[in-house]
């Protein structure tokens, strides 16, 4: 207690010096953390339109091999009535998990008549589809496809505009059923969405899975999509699945939402990296500012650390007071950089700035998520990392002679 005493009345002898450091300390805190809350609400944003803007579902089983050799024998892995009744009891049971609902992929060709492209199709359950949708909150409509068994789908935003429809209007989906026969159906426009990417707004088609069904002459689905109560609670319920389902036949594969969408992982990882690089180079900073003043103060108490030397203080004590100082600075820097971040990021999330995400078809607001446990990781290695760094000019010191010290000019 008398040490940290010392170190607060050692840092008032020169205001202006530790003023400076407690601001640069301060900005570069700032500065992290600003930054780490804009990623969070990148992850959020991308999380909640992979599970629920893109109907991914927390997660997704199949059967084992299903993705390496479907192409070769697609009716091979699809799951009969019987056997999805049986999955879906099973893994109804879980408490955490909130739907449970088939799913049957499609992809053919697409026309109005005079117009043909191609598309990639999914077969939902349409009041099942509401439910995933919802998770998107009040910006968007959760209802695409029509309830009561009507041959209508909704189209992506972008091959509506290919095709030249709007609602209500009439296509015919032409495909091959699992045994390779070509088979069309008629289906009208129910709705236009925007899948809120590039990459799938041009080709994307839901339509309700008796139609998909009967389009592909099949009465079951090539996988389950589960919809849980808590995102955070995935891979917990992916490990337990699995071992439920470890005996299961047909041997089943589950995937998370976060292995399912390869955009997700790819922002991730380059943010990941981008945040590492940042806060590497403003802890640099940082800590060079502090170094800098304590080699400062090292030298000009030079004699001081003599004196104590002389009047009995050890070595490790006059150690600790000099990292206790830098500990100190470093600590209220970033207790006032919680402040000035708090601040900016209750400005810029009240500014109303948007903007266009790459390889989105959407504006979405800038905001940052001020994050409690990244500033306490943030605020404990830049003081940690201030405190060992002092130690270098601090121990040149005291290996001084006692009468070296207390020469020194």
């Amino acid at each position: 207690m008398t040490e940290l005493l010392i170190a607060f009345r050692n840092l008032s002898r020169n205001m202006r010096r530790s003023i400076f450091t407690l601001a640069t300390v301060a900005l570069g805190f700032t500065a992290v953390n600003l930054f780490a809350g804009y990623v969070h609400d990148i992850y959020e944003g991308l999380s909640r339109q992979a599970v629920h803007g893109e109907l991914l579902g927390h997660l997704q089983l199949r059967m084992a091999g299903e993705r390496a050799d479907r192409r070769l024998n697609p009716e091979a892995f699809v799951f009969n009535e019987t056997q999805l009744d049986e999955l879906a009891q099973i893994i109804s049971e879980d408490p955490d998990v909130a739907l449970v609902t088939p799913r049957l992929e499609l992809n053919g060709l697409v026309s109005e008549g005079r117009v043909s492209t191609i598309f990639i199709g999914e077969g939902m359950v349409p009041e099942d589809t509401s439910v995933i949708r919802a998770g998107l909150g009040s910006e968007r409509s959760p209802d695409l496809l029509p309830v009561g068994g009507v041959a209508a789908a909704a189209f992506g935003k972008g091959l509506a505009e290919i095709l030249g429809v709007t609602e209500g209007d009439y296509t015919v989906l032409v495909s091959t059923t699992l045994d390779g026969m070509t088979n069309a159906l008629d289906v009208d426009v129910a709705s236009i969405f925007d899948t809120g990417t590039e990459a799938t707004n041009e080709r994307m088609i839901l339509v309700p899975i008796n139609e998909a069904r009967r389009l592909l002459a099949t009465d079951g689905a090539d996988r389950l999509v589960v919809l849980l109560h808590d995102r955070e609670r995935t891979e917990a319920v992916a490990a337990r699945l699995a071992e439920r389902l470890a005996d299961h036949q047909p041997a089943v594969e589950i995937s998370t939402w976060q292995a399912l969408s390869v955009f997700y992982q790819r922002v991730r990882n380059l943010f990941d990296m981008i945040f590492v690089f940042i806060f590497s180079i403003v802890a640099l900073i940082v800590v060079m500012s502090i170094v800098n003043i304590m080699s400062l103060v090292v030298m000009e108490r030079t004699r001081e650390i003599g004196t104590l030397q002389a009047i009995g203080m050890k070595r490790p004590a006059i150690l600790r007071l000099f990292c206790g100082e830098a500990t100190i600075l470093a600590v209220f820097g970033c207790v006032l950089g919680v402040v000035i971040a708090m601040i900016t990021a209750w400005l810029v999330n009240g500014a109303g700035i948007a903007y266009t995400p790459p390889n989105s078809t959407e504006m979405v607001p800038l905001r940052v998520d001020m994050q409690a446990s990244t500033m306490l990781v943030s605020a404990a290695v830049m003081s940690s990392l201030a405190a060992l760094i002092t130690l270098i000019p601090a121990r040149r010191a005291t290996r001084m002679s006692i009468t070296e010290a207390l020469g020194h000019a």
